[in-house]
């Protein structure tokens, strides 16, 4: 890892959320969402949990099934259910976030960005590195983590990886929780994605294309340029 150039103010690192920040495969996993309890509690059940998911996109996928599990089905989950749930969902997802498209802009973006790039995500970290191999994608990252740790907990371990401050990473993400680790941390947030009421009063564009062209109109201003170096 190179660290970055010694300018307190400009960008040392942009980390990014993954499904539907760089991959479009949020739907992915709201339908995998909607499958998990179909089968053995029927409709209702997987529809409520789909609700709960829409409504805390970007959470670990074990909250959502403990969630599901104490408050839907009203029992206690064990470890093992925990552990045994979140490998069927799993088994719902990967292949299929593994064939999702990257956004329009993303691969380009990577190879061509001189800045470290990193993700947070609430994917299982083992799992979202192994999607990201099978996508070929992995050399262009900085860093790759996610769950158990939060998004907040991510970004204050880059930050000290790094040793600068958080004002200097750039947090790009399309949900609340995205929003709310760099809130959390003191990092600059960007959204990506329609406007709503969680997202007023923040910087916020449309598409992928927007995001680079936000981090470049501030390139030459604040922005300095170390060496990339790849690495987990």
């Amino acid at each position: 890892m190179t660290a970055p150039a010694d300018d307190p103010t400009g960008l040392a690192l942009v980390v990014f959320d993954f499904d539907g920040t760089l991959c479009d495969s949020a739907d992915i996993k709201t339908k995998a969402f909607y499958e998990l309890y179909l089968d053995e509690h029927g409709p209702e059940v997987a529809a409520a949990l789909v609700d709960y998911h829409r409504r805390h996109a970007g959470v670990s996928r074990y909250e959502k099934i403990r969630w599901a599990e104490e408050r839907l089905l009203g029992r206690r989950v064990t470890p093992e259910r925990l552990r045994s749930m979140a490998a069927r969902f799993s088994m719902l997802v990967e292949d299929a976030v593994v064939d999702a498209p990257l956004f329009p802009g993303v691969l380009p973006y990577l190879r061509d960005e001189t800045l470290p790039v990193a993700i947070a995500s609430a994917t299982p970290t083992t799992e979202l590195r192994r999607i990201c191999d099978r996508k070929g994608i992995t050399e262009f990252f900085w860093a790759i983590e996610g769950s158990p740790a939060t998004k907040a907990e991510i970004l204050s371990d880059y930050a000290a990886r790094l040793r600068v401050g958080p004002k200097r990473m750039l947090m790009v993400g399309d949900q609340p929780s995205d929003l709310q680790a760099a809130v959390e941390v003191g990092a600059r947030p960007l959204v990506v994605g329609p406007p709503a009421p969680w997202n007023r009063d923040v910087p916020r564009v449309d598409t992928f294309a927007d995001v680079v062209a936000w981090i470049e109109a501030r390139r030459g201003a604040e922005t300095p340029e170390p060496p990339h170096t790849a690495s987990r």
